[in-house]
């Protein structure tokens, strides 16, 4: 019985391997296959947030307060770091467009920061020390709304709302 349930399991998976390399060739034919390329950011940082816009656009953020963007599909990347931010972790980032994208650091300080000139300028746009604060992550239903979310601490999620294009940051409240 054994020998039996072996056999069939192995034929069925040599079928499904040989279907699947036939639909490999078609599919190679019709589109490139996706690969990975390695690009000089002309920053040595740890990245943890990538947003990518359009096939041009990009932007990332990492260790050291390092934000970096393309705006040439990752030929060239422009450091466009926040200035006095060394010390920041940027867990995540949001992009709108070439000229628009939010950050958001993990741990303490737990800052967000919001340009809209292709990061020439920052604005800070939230800031909190409360103790055990550490957001992971950040997403957008649109250009207006979205949540900022993190660990939770003392039972309790932590999660910021926008309903402003990240202008401003509202703790929501969270109920057991």
């Amino acid at each position: 019985m054994k020998r039996l349930f072996l056999g069939f399991g192995l034929l069925l998976i040599f079928t499904a391997c040989s279907q699947k390399q036939d639909n490999q060739n078609e599919t190679s034919q019709q589109r490139p296959i996706p690969y990975w390329q390695p690009q000089e950011s002309g920053v040595r940082a740890g990245f943890r947030g990538l947003s990518a816009v359009s096939d041009e656009v990009a932007w990332a953020s990492g260790s050291g307060g390092t934000v970096i963007r393309t705006i040439d599909g990752g030929t060239t990347w422009e450091n466009v770091s926040i200035p006095g931010t060394d010390t920041l972790q940027f867990r995540d980032i949001e992009a709108f467009d070439a000229n628009t994208a939010i950050v958001l650091s993990a741990g303490l300080p737990a800052v967000i920061y919001k340009t809209t000139d292709g990061g020439q300028n920052w604005e800070q746009k939230y800031w909190s020390m409360v103790e055990g604060t550490f957001y992971d992550a950040m997403d957008f239903w649109n250009d207006q709304e979205g949540i900022a979310f993190g660990d939770a601490m003392n039972g309790r999620l932590l999660i910021l709302k926008t309903s402003d294009g990240g202008e401003t940051w509202s703790e929501l409240p969270f109920e057991q």
